[in-house]
């Protein structure tokens, strides 16, 4: 009841409710004064950055009211930059955390040489309109200094509309998360072809991934008529006793003329000479949300989360120098020293486990190193990654690590 008198009260000033009964119960739960001074401490936190380390960010509150917020990680400008042009790949997505706002989270994610994911910036959203996109993508381009040259997402519109004005050159380079297209055609189609006789939805799954996966330009001049033959296939699986289809099944092929439509931003025939770093799916994202929603919890301030979202991203890069440390010893020992100074500087926002299995993983990549294995007789000496012994063995050259 009250939250619906507040939701009344916001439109007849003009103002679009985007919180919940759920947020006013967070907010009752909050310390006194703590809400109060949430906005007011997140623009000092996105302030201090900017004049201390130059990372940009920037906070959208007209007339007083929180709307959108967009800040960028250390390093971020740096990694996009050394992309190079035609590689630099951008994935994107939202989701909804439970905080006392109601935002909206957007990650802005690419992966880096090692295939590793990287979060260059985040984006908290009153909503997920096409203006709060562009808002978004606009600060992109402001903190990063340079638009993407492929951009993968879902099928949102709002999405797709952002990109077209604020990336026109995007237009057919926005492609589509294969994951997501799966689970729409899945969940319009199966409940109709599973139940039959034979393999026919095994066959529909099967031609669906064909077409996502078959990297092969000859494709496109077949594609056609391999088109016209899944979809015929599929409708007359779905054909009544009457020969018609019910309103719902005629409803549910819908999404096959979707698919047609978007067939340059997701069938790999068109899609194989775009760099996207191995990335068909924004399924990388989606990880990174559950471990932001572990974290997240319906009392947190936005302020602690970006300050969480500063140390998770320190954390995974960490991990990643670790992870490309294993193969290449040398970087590991050139990077290590640094490497555990900054989480010494850090240790007042880890929790003692973590601080304690950061540095435990950290000791144990130094006793990796690579091996001389065998001669190839174009590649020449290979070596192969093992573990060092506690005490080195005799100077030979079969055994120095590289």
């Amino acid at each position: 009841m009250l939250t619906t008198q507040l939701q009344k009260a916001c439109l007849t000033k003009g103002i679009i409710p985007t919180f919940t009964s759920q947020s006013i119960r967070n907010l009752a739960r909050m310390p006194v004064g703590q809400y109060d001074l949430d906005a007011t401490n997140l623009s000092a936190w996105i302030s201090k950055r900017r004049t201390e380390q130059g990372l940009y960010g920037d906070i959208d509150a007209p007339h007083g009211f929180l709307q959108h917020v967009f800040f960028v990680f250390k390093g971020a400008r740096e990694l996009w930059t050394r992309q190079g042009g035609g590689r630099r790949t951008l994935l994107v997505d939202t989701t909804h955390v439970k905080m006392c706002y109601n935002l909206k989270l957007l990650l802005f994610v690419t992966m880096d040489r090692e295939g590793n994911s990287r979060i260059l910036a985040v984006g908290l959203l009153s909503n997920e309109l096409a203006d709060s996109f562009k808002w978004a993508f606009s600060q992109f381009n402001a903190g990063l200094g340079q638009s993407p040259d492929v951009i993968l997402s879902d099928q949102c519109a709002c999405i797709r509309k952002a990109v077209l004005s604020v990336w026109p050159h995007l237009e057919d380079r926005h492609l589509l998360c294969t994951f997501h297209l799966f689970n729409n055609f899945r969940d319009a189609l199966m409940k109709y072809l599973a139940p039959l006789e034979g393999t026919v939805w095994e066959t529909a799954q099967n031609a669906f991934w064909r077409f996502a996966k078959n990297a092969d330009s000859r494709g496109v001049d077949k594609f056609e008529g391999e088109w016209q033959l899944f979809t015929t296939n599929i409708k007359a699986a779905m054909v009544r006793a009457d020969g018609t289809h019910s309103e719902a099944a005629a409803k549910a092929l819908t999404i096959l003329d979707r698919l047609y439509t978007n067939r340059t931003r997701w069938v790999a025939s068109w899609t194989w000479h775009r760099c996207t770093w191995g990335a068909h799916s924004t399924q990388r994202i989606e990880s990174l949300n559950c471990s932001v929603k572990d974290f997240v919890d319906g009392c947190k301030l936005v302020t602690q989360l970006a300050e969480w979202m500063e140390v998770y991203e320190f954390i995974r890069e960490y991990k990643s120098i670790g992870n490309t440390a294993r193969a290449t010893q040398a970087r590991l020992l050139g990077n290590s020293s640094s490497v555990m100074y900054q989480i010494q500087r850090r240790v007042h926002q880890l929790n003692n486990y973590a601080y304690g299995l950061l540095c435990v993983q950290g000791a144990q990549q130094t006793n990796y190193a690579g091996v001389f294995d065998s001669v190839h007789p174009e590649h020449g000496r290979l070596y192969r990654v093992t573990r060092m012994s506690a005490k080195p063995s005799a100077a030979d050259d079969s055994e120095k690590p590289y």
